[in-house]
């Protein structure tokens, strides 16, 4: 992914300003105490979308959480190619008025 430092290092630098908020999330997570949702808003351009793509790598390479006992930079790898089955990345089309 654009912006990441290495494969697996969780927060990518690309997360600038966002590493609290982000270790506060990886740590509910952890506790198993995560909300079933959660919404990030904010002005275009503040890394939401690195923040959930940061967010979607820790858990998905969480190894209580990885069913087909894959290693986690083989996880990243196949969501940077956009094949891991667990991972789809929804974007809507860029408009020229955008």
């Amino acid at each position: 992914f654009i912006g990441m430092s290495s494969p697996l290092t969780f927060p990518s630098t690309s997360l600038i300003g966002h590493k609290k908020p982000f270790k506060i999330l990886c740590d509910l997570y952890d506790q198993k105490n995560l909300a079933p949702c959660w919404l990030l808003n904010g002005q275009k351009g503040i890394g939401k979308f690195a923040f959930a793509r940061n967010f979607s790598q820790y858990v998905l390479t969480d190894h209580s959480q990885n069913q087909h006992g894959l290693g986690a930079q083989l996880i990243v790898r196949q969501m940077h190619a956009g094949s891991y089955p667990n991972f789809l990345n929804i974007q809507k089309p860029v408009t020229a008025s955008e």
